[in-house]
């Protein structure tokens, strides 16, 4: 009995941290800034960057322009592209370039 609780509580705990989870998957260019945060809320913070405005999230950036999704970029592939950069540089460096 006390082993069927347990797997309750663990069923519970992962259906509500799923339910939890910001389903970027489920956003596309084209949509309206309406539309962005019926799915994934309001951003951490956003920055105004010239003619385009860039939400920030946990793991996502999006970038909006005339109230559109224009870019969806999720921040572990930037890092892992600029770590790529860095090493192609420090790659460059050691030949002399």
């Amino acid at each position: 009995m006390n082993r069927l609780l347990c797997i309750i509580a663990l069923l519970i705990a992962m259906i509500t941290i799923t339910s939890c989870v910001k389903r970027f998957e489920n956003v596309k260019v084209g949509m309206t800034t309406s539309q962005l945060k019926d799915v994934v809320g309001s951003p951490d913070s956003i920055r105004n960057d010239f003619f385009a405005e860039v939400w920030f999230y946990e793991t996502h950036l999006v970038s909006v322009s005339c109230d559109t999704v224009t870019l969806i970029r999720n921040k572990a592939e930037i890092q892992a592209e600029v770590r790529d950069m860095q090493k192609e540089i420090d790659r460059l460096k050691a030949k002399g370039y």
